[in-house]
């Protein structure tokens, strides 16, 4: 195959927002340009950084007599994707705080465990599409929030991908990419 500088994307958020969240059994998306059901819930501006998925693997080694490695399993799997919320509105927040604790203008931290949720990413790069989509996902690092008048507030959160029935812990489709 040859290079072609139109499978370059760039990671720009789509027009209409950029991250969404849902509850657990809202209807996913099963491809990049179907509508997206009215459960999920746009949550505002993500920094500049935009959406970071990171894939973290341990393996084991096996070692025959003598010390040779002779096989290396793998014994364990994360996918995270690592993001900072910079709207302070009702969705963010109840992201970052959990829901239980967003209540009448008060934001409460507390060690309340945050629930888990669906997510989906809109990726738009001219007239290619991308939606990266985790069909169940829980906030499991908050990172500081830091209050200065140079940048805007940011509530950063790295969210845990757990396995679906088919074992898929991040699902990307894509429109008007050369990929097969």
């Amino acid at each position: 195959m040859a290079n072609d500088s139109g499978n370059v994307v760039v990671g720009k958020p789509a027009a209409t927002g950029g991250a969404y969240v849902g509850d657990i059994g809202t209807t996913l998306p099963t491809s990049a340009t179907s509508t997206l059901d009215a459960g999920f819930l746009a949550t505002g501006y993500v920094g500049e950084d935009g959406v970071v998925v990171s894939i973290a693997t341990d393996t084991t080694d096996i070692k025959a007599w003598g010390g040779d490695i002779v096989r290396r399993i793998q014994s364990s799997h994360v996918v995270t994707l690592k993001l900072t919320l910079i709207e302070t509105n009702d969705v963010s927040a109840e992201v970052y705080f959990g829901d239980d604790n967003v209540t009448g203008g008060t934001l409460k931290l507390n060690a309340t465990e945050l629930p888990r949720r669906e997510w989906v990413l809109e990726i738009l790069d001219d007239t290619r599409t991308l939606r990266v989509v985790v069909p169940e996902g829980q906030v499991t690092e908050r990172g500081d929030i830091t209050f200065g008048d140079t940048s805007a507030v940011g509530y950063e959160v790295t969210i845990t991908c757990y396995p679906d029935d088919n074992g898929d812990k991040v699902i990307i489709y894509t429109d008007g990419l050369d990929v097969s």
